[in-house]
């Protein structure tokens, strides 16, 4: 996972924009036990699975973060 990166900020993410796991699962092809690895930084998933998910939660992953988005870039607070 992206250093500073915060699974609940992930899984907080997702929440707003009303969708589960078995809802992130079915749009990007994942499975839901993959979902729930990405959102646990539980195993390894691969860069493709970790993109799919931020896709699927609207997460732009090329460029830094907002200010006050409370994702992290480097470990750096923003």
């Amino acid at each position: 996972m992206p250093v500073g990166v915060s699974r609940q900020k992930l899984r907080q993410i997702r929440k707003e924009k009303n969708l589960t796991q078995k809802d992130v699962a079915s749009q990007t092809g994942l499975s839901q036990q993959m979902v729930s690895k990405i959102e646990s930084f539980n195993g390894n998933p691969s860069m493709l699975s970790f993109l799919k998910y931020c896709n699927c939660i609207g997460v732009d992953v090329n460029y830094p973060p907002p200010k006050g988005s409370g994702l992290l870039l480097n470990g750096s607070p923003d």
